[in-house]
């Protein structure tokens, strides 16, 4: 980063609110609570001139409308939403009159997959459905062609990358953590979790977590790209 470049990061939610009946193991350590979602707004507008915060979303739960979009309005904050296209219209998943709100709200849709699967575990026929039928799916509701997706659990290897890229995503996002330093595909978010602490977002939002796990990112980013 060069002297006087701001520093970008991107924080990455899932379930505001209260957590529905688990669909998956672990999926209640990514649900926050309501009001630990609007200090984490308050924190990015303090921080606001010291450091570039992007925001995404993952899965498509309701609460990306009912809480998450509503607290980005009060702070003028756009973000970007990844769909799982196989649970539209589920029981605490987003609808399609849900997807079409948060386009007009000026939001950006992606693709988050099909099933909630491992990437780096897929055939032929599996990427298809995931980042294509998938993407297809969810074109059909926004009226628009998709190139952005957000890679299910930040798994993904040099297959992943390769597929991304040959059908046709210009922009895709892991969970890596730490500064966005470069367009290097995917791009690094930091996902946040129910057992993250005020303290912990400011540590973020500072650029001041431990030295070691700021050195391990980018081995680590370099090891899952080329294997």
């Amino acid at each position: 980063m060069s002297l006087g470049q701001t520093r970008h990061i991107i924080l990455n939610f899932h379930g505001i609110g209260i957590a529905p009946i688990e669909r998956e193991f672990g999926e209640a350590n990514y649900w926050i609570s309501a009001d630990f979602f609007e200090d984490i707004l308050a924190r990015i507008d303090h921080y606001r001139d010291r450091v570039r915060v992007s925001i995404t979303f993952d899965d498509g739960n309701t609460s990306d409308l009912s809480i998450g979009a509503e607290g980005l309005l009060r702070y003028r904050i756009k973000a970007r939403f990844f769909v799982l296209a196989g649970r539209i219209g589920d029981v605490g998943s987003l609808d399609d009159s849900g997807i079409r709100e948060l386009l007009a709200m000026g939001h950006e849709i992606g693709n988050h997959g099909m099933d909630h699967i491992d990437w780096t575990t897929l055939d032929e026929t599996g990427y298809a459905r995931e980042l294509e039928e998938a993407r297809s799916k969810i074109s059909q509701i926004t009226g628009s062609p998709l190139t952005e997706a957000g890679i299910p659990f930040g798994r993904y290897n040099k297959r992943v990358i390769a597929e991304l890229k040959q059908r046709g995503y210009a922009r895709f996002y892991s969970s890596d953590g730490g500064d966005v330093t470069s367009k290097v595909m995917p791009l690094p978010r930091t996902s946040i979790r129910a057992d993250m602490t005020p303290n912990d977002i400011d540590s973020i939002l500072a650029g001041q977590e431990p030295f070691s796990r700021r050195l391990r990112r980018p081995l680590a980013r370099f090891a899952k790209r080329f294997l």
